[in-house]
């Protein structure tokens, strides 16, 4: 909270890349979405936007009011978190258990209809959002009628914890999961196994189980991630994703073991992993990086970070991307143990500092 904070933004205009007006000096959250930023400051209860006024930005040039979807002013005083999906934010009270919203009506902008109280938490899969009481076990979601926007059956009691793709949900208790949303990618779990969970992992389109015996079972979309998994064990591999696909390596033995559609990084045949000390991923491509030999292995995309044959590997000590890290915990929408690009809130076109 400190004061005489600035912000300088460039980019696309009209997707956040002009923050002229923005007062950054009482600033204590920042949120974005594919088109637009939010930022609050606790100090002064205000929250202001820039970006794409449809998308939750402001109609002012440089920053202003957020726009609101019905053209009134939003009551955010009392704000403990900004949520952002896709195209929406979600500003969320937890002291007073309530949420206010604003963006695209159709994909989480307008909250109207929820009657949720005592509001505790807010997930969102990028198009919908789910709104718990944690001490009533109740929730309400909203947003893409597709996209997960219907929870009614689903029990939200007991101990939960959330995880998505881009349009479905999971609710996963000790012994039990239930899913919603798009069927295709990961909205319909009634085949799966949920008798014994060690970890829950996602990409955009498909989710993927690992048992207690480290056995893994996967679900959503075809072709991405949601079929083709190891019927074998996955002991002594790490798991990391694309957006439409998986990859399990094992850096020990060099194995490898990846699923889903190749150019994303389905494919790594004749790969070998052995030394490697670190692997990042883009929502297209993976990298290996042995960090002693000063080598790298990338496959994927090769116009989007699969093909690093001319590039040199010194001693790398970050490789940032647009892709943010997760938690296996169910505090964040989608869960892996390392770096993910799954389902991504970052502004396409505008960057921030």
């Amino acid at each position: 909270q400190e004061e005489g904070r600035r912000g300088v933004c460039w980019g696309n205009y009209r997707y956040g890349g002009n923050c002229t007006t923005i007062d950054f000096s009482h600033v204590t959250q920042i949120a974005q979405n594919r088109f637009a930023y939010a930022a609050f400051s606790a100090s002064t209860g205000t929250m202001q936007c820039w970006g794409s006024d449809r998308y939750g930005g402001s109609a002012a040039a440089g920053g202003g009011e957020c726009a609101a979807f019905t053209g009134t002013s939003l009551d955010v005083s009392g704000t403990t978190q900004i949520i952002a999906g896709k195209s929406a934010f979600v500003a969320l009270n937890k002291n007073a258990g309530t949420i206010t919203c604003w963006g695209l009506s159709s994909q989480g902008g307008d909250c109207s209809s929820v009657t949720l109280t005592g509001i505790t938490d807010v997930y969102t899969n990028g198009v919908a959002f789910l709104a718990l009481n944690k001490n009533t076990g109740s929730g309400e979601c909203w947003g893409n009628t597709a996209g997960g926007a219907d929870c009614s059956a689903i029990d939200f009691s007991g101990e939960v914890q959330i995880f998505s793709t881009q349009s479905a949900f999971l609710a996963l208790k000790p012994g039990s999961g239930q899913c919603w949303g798009n069927a295709a990618e990961g909205g319909d779990c009634s085949s799966v196994d949920f008798s014994s969970v060690s970890q829950i992992y996602s990409n955009s389109f498909a989710f993927l189980l690992v048992d207690d015996a480290n056995l893994p079972q996967c679900w959503g979309r075809s072709g991405y991630g949601g079929d083709g998994c190891s019927s074998g064990s996955l002991q002594g591999f790490d798991i990391y994703t694309t957006s439409r696909a998986f990859a399990a390596i094992n850096t020990v033995s060099g194995a490898a073991f990846c699923w889903g559609q190749a150019g994303y990084g389905g494919i790594c045949d004749g790969l070998n992993f052995l030394g490697t000390t670190d692997v990042w991923a883009n929502s297209r491509a993976f990298v290996a990086i042995d960090l002693d030999a000063q080598t790298g292995l990338a496959w994927g995309s090769v116009t989007q970070g699969g093909n690093a044959t001319a590039v040199n590997f010194p001693r790398v000590l970050h490789i940032p991307t647009t892709v943010t890290s997760t938690s296996q915990t169910g505090t964040t929408t989608v869960t892996a143990t390392s770096v993910t690009s799954t389902v991504t809130t970052t502004a396409t076109t505008a960057t921030v500092t």
